[in-house]
């Protein structure tokens, strides 16, 4: 894989020694969202958009396990069930990163990555608007969340709507000071 010939830490090492992220991160085929086809390269595609100019190390690393975790168990979900709960690549993501990371916030965010797009989509129903509101209640470095959803959200052919929705809503919730700057969500299709 080329995801072991980048300069890794010693926690990535670690779970790129278990067996069951490696098949994650060879699983997948082209699809919507993702044409990049295995999880392996959108990894990758994320740790490219890691920028140590605006990210402190300590970000760096949180971002890079979160993207190196947050879609590697997609396989485990099974496709004859509702993909919510115990059944969404994010909660077995999260089971899986407990082994490795005690950040309960970064912990909170591989789980529960894909939920503002979810919510975005279904915006603003009611249905929608009780799964952000708990969603909210979570224990969560909004900041943090907000960065990794921008970045992993202008990967691959995604659709960039939800980014600005996501920061508009953080910050009239006051979770965030300001989020990325507005020349940067310019740049996204809103």
């Amino acid at each position: 894989m080329k995801i072991q010939n980048e300069k890794l830490s010693r926690t990535e090492e670690l779970m790129l020694e278990q067996p069951e992220l490696l098949e994650g991160l060879a699983w997948g085929k082209p699809r919507r969202g993702h044409p990049e086809g295995t999880v392996e390269p959108h990894v990758l595609e994320i740790w490219d958009q890691i920028n140590p100019d605006i990210h402190t190390e300590a970000e760096m690393q949180t971002l890079r396990h979160i993207a190196l975790v947050h879609d590697s168990f997609k396989y485990q979900v099974d496709p004859g069930r509702n993909r919510t709960g115990e059944n969404h690549h994010g909660w077995y993501a999260r089971r899986f990163a407990e082994r490795f990371i005690d950040d309960i916030s970064t912990l909170e965010i591989i789980q529960w990555h894909d939920e503002p797009f979810n919510i975005h989509r279904g915006w603003p129903k009611p249905r929608s608007q009780e799964r952000w509101q708990a969603l909210l209640e979570r224990p969560i470095d909004w900041e943090m969340f907000l960065e990794f959803f921008i970045i992993d959200g202008s990967t691959g052919d995604k659709i960039t709507d939800s980014i600005g929705w996501f920061q508009e809503r953080l910050q009239e919730a006051g979770k965030i000071k300001g989020g990325r700057d507005n020349d940067y969500l310019e740049t996204v299709d809103r």
